[in-house]
């Protein structure tokens, strides 16, 4: 009996253990089909994800360097944390990340939310009317009381053709638009000076809408002219703009002529995406979102063009006048037939800013960004702003030009055009972290009617009056014009510091005034720790009222610079000069200076391997290593010109032997082979500021190492 049940017993593990292998095989079938699904999510968002990474949307520093090598479980985080942080779904559309907001399925609407399925219905928002809505079935659900106020959700796509819509003439409430697209919007009111054509004319503050698509629609106009709203004081979140046109007289843009509110006004992933049929025009403040923008703070803007976006005064790819803003993380390209452009003022971004801060801005200019005044990459003038964390590349010969020849002044730069500051505020007037490629030209503009054409470029910005600091900041590419020439700013008015700087791979080339870091700058306080290696050029002898012009003045490093002034002019007076006079110490020249103009029978002056005149200045631990080429008797390897008595140079060197010149006052004429030897250096720090390999290259600064 023992034995049949030992046998009984034996058979029953047999089965038990099959079973158990039978569902552990089960198991791991599910576990590995699961695993196979949650891989091709990853998949699906690999290359979504490294876009957000790379373009510095994802704000959490702790994965940022391990997310790109994410495989696996791993990425499950990453994803999780993304969504939470900025937005639901993603998208890339041409190489730009598109935000993009959670669908809300009709059985899981919010609460006491008003479903709008038509545009009859959209219509009657406002109205205060009770209305039994009824979906595209023909179901009911529910009769709602269409306030100004009310939540609203829309349900369907809404086509406008052929449709006579009457304009919400106020709004307060919520709309979100479900990522549901309002495409063919036509209306026209040129003809009313006091209207304006938007779908809501106006909305109030603390209303939002979010989630929202504009498709192929176009609108005409007095000012305030856009396809979703006149004047916002919405927030707005998740809205983009495919091939739409607005053309009005001021304020125009394709979602709202202008934002502008009393409480905090938010704006984040807002998009364009306009083909060359597109238009956006008018006269002042045209932009290809809004036209102005007031108090508010925006994030997540993204811009690819191939149409127009034109206007006389302020006009940018983003925003045409941006005042006392914030914005952050903006991309911008702008296609080969993409065109932005003004009289006045035009940027890749925004015309102009105002006691505004924008930071972490990528834009890619193929097409062109012109103005005949005030033309960047970023922005056409800046009053009293922060700019931090910008990269342009406008190498594309002529990306960034005048409009028109004849009438061209200048101020052209590869972020900025101009740099004012009129009052003071708040925020640091500081340009910083700046990376520009440019290929500006514009001697085409230079006639002998128009001497003052094509004045003030720079890779960095054109023309400066008034800044704090201007600091780690680059430029690389090819700069063509008249008077005041820069690798990093054409002209320098009243800055405080300029440190850590450098132009790389440039060639500058002018009339008057050409410096591999500046053209010229007056009423300058500080400068270090700056290098170029730019080769630079005089173009043709200056014109001066007719005659050729003695005070030109050309260096590896700046043509001239000048000490702070106590007349807060840019001519100071004999007499006005206070006793702050110009610093520049650790900096350095190691391009070429070549001022020949074989054709012209006369002379470029004040030719020098590191500055070409030096006046009220001190100079200390720097050097040139610049061939220098001139026919000026005021030519030399370091400089080409002492003027006045207030200046010193010191610990500083330069070879004539590398130069090809006679020995100048100015600096200490060593050998060629000294220059190159770290015991030539007296004083100087080769343990926190300069590097040297041996003896067989010039000493380089750890800080661009």
């Amino acid at each position: 009996m023992s034995l049949i049940v030992l046998v009984i017993t034996i058979l029953v593990m047999i089965i038990l253990a099959g079973v158990v292998v039978i569902n552990i095989s089960k198991n791991n079938s599910i576990a590995k089909a699961n695993d196979a699904a949650y891989q091709a999510t990853v998949a699906t968002y690999k290359e979504e994800l490294n876009t957000y990474i790379v373009n510095q949307l994802y704000k959490n520093k702790k994965y940022k360097k391990e997310v790109l090598n994410a495989t696996g479980k791993d990425m499950k985080k990453y994803i999780s944390a993304m969504k939470k942080e900025h937005f639901t779904r993603f998208e890339i559309e041409k190489g730009i990340l598109i935000e993009i907001g959670e669908t809300i399925p009709e059985d899981k609407l919010p609460k006491g939310s008003i479903p709008i399925y038509s545009i009859e219905q959209l219509e009657k928002i406002g109205s205060n009317e009770s209305i039994n809505v009824k979906n595209t079935k023909g179901e009911s659900k529910g009769t709602h009381q269409f306030a100004k106020n009310a939540n609203y959700v829309l349900m369907a796509n809404l086509d406008f053709t052929g449709k006579d819509f009457k304009q919400i003439p106020d709004f307060s409430g919520n709309l979100n638009g479900n990522n549901k697209t309002l495409s063919n919007y036509r209306k026209d009111t040129s003809a009313v000076a006091t209207s304006n054509p938007a779908i809501f004319a106006k909305t109030s503050d603390g209303s939002t809408i979010i989630n929202l698509k504009l498709a192929n629609c176009s609108v005409k106009g007095a000012n305030y002219a856009a396809v979703l709203a006149g004047k916002c004081a919405s927030s707005l979140k998740r809205i983009r703009v495919t091939n739409c046109s607005a053309e009005g007289i001021d304020y125009v843009g394709t979602i709202a002529g202008e934002v502008k509110g009393t409480n905090n006004i938010y704006l984040a992933g807002l998009a364009l995406n306009n083909d060359k049929a597109s238009k956006v025009k008018g006269r002042y403040y045209i932009g290809g979102l809004m036209g102005a923008t007031s108090g508010v703070q925006m994030e997540i803007l993204t811009l690819n063009l191939d149409g127009i976006i034109e206007g006389k005064l302020g006009v940018g790819g983003i925003v045409g006048s941006n005042r006392y803003t914030v914005a952050r993380d903006i991309e911008i390209c702008i296609n080969p037939e993409g065109n932005i452009r003004a009289e006045i003022c035009a940027g890749g971004y925004a015309g102009d800013l105002n006691k505004a801060e924008i930071s972490k801005a990528n834009i890619l200019i193929k097409g062109k960004v012109q103005a005949n005044y005030n033309t960047g990459g970023l922005v056409g003038s800046v009053f009293g702003s922060h700019i931090k964390d910008i990269n342009v590349d406008a190498s594309v010969p002529k990306s960034l030009d005048v409009v028109e020849i004849g009438k061209a002044h200048g101020n052209i730069g590869g972020i900025l055009g101009e740099y004012a500051l009129i009052t003071t505020n708040d925020l640091p007037h500081i340009i910083e972290n700046c990376i520009a490629k440019v290929n500006i030209n514009l001697t085409d503009i230079i006639t002998p009617a128009n001497q003052a054409a094509g004045w003030h470029a720079g890779g960095i910005v054109g023309h400066i009056k008034d800044l704090d600091i201007i600091r780690n900041c680059e430029a690389f590419g090819k700069i063509e014009g008249s008077a005041n020439i820069g690798g990093i700013a054409g002209y320098m008015g009243h800055v405080n510091t300029v440190e850590k700087c450098k132009t790389h791979d440039m060639y500058l080339s002018g009339r008057r005034q050409v410096g591999g870091i500046t053209g010229m700058a007056v009423g300058l306080k500080n400068m270090s720790e700056c290098f170029s290696d730019a080769n630079i050029r005089g173009s043709e002898v200056p014109l001066y009222n007719g005659v050729p012009a003695p005070n030109s003045a050309f260096g590896g490093i700046s043509g001239g610079i000048y000490g702070a002034c106590t007349c807060n002019d840019d001519n100071c007076k004999p007499g006005q000069w206070d006793k702050v006079i110009a610093k520049v110490e650790n900096c350095y020249s190691i391009g070429s200076v070549d001022t020949t103009v074989p054709s012209s029978g006369t002379k470029i002056y004040n030719v020098g391997g590191y500055i070409g005149t030096i006046e009220n200045m001190e100079i200390d631990k720097c050097y040139a290593a610049t061939p220098v080429k001139a026919e000026s008797p005021r030519k030399g390897g370091f400089n080409g010109r002492e003027k006045g008595s207030i200046y010193k140079v010191t610990n500083s060197y330069y070879s004539s032997e590398v130069a090809g010149v006679a020995p100048t006052l100015s600096g200490t004429n060593v050998s060629a082979e000294a220059l190159k030897d770290q015991a030539t250096y007296k004083g100087w720090d080769f343990q926190k500021t300069w590097s040297m390999i041996g003896n067989t290259y010039y000493p380089m600064l750890k800080v661009f190492i």
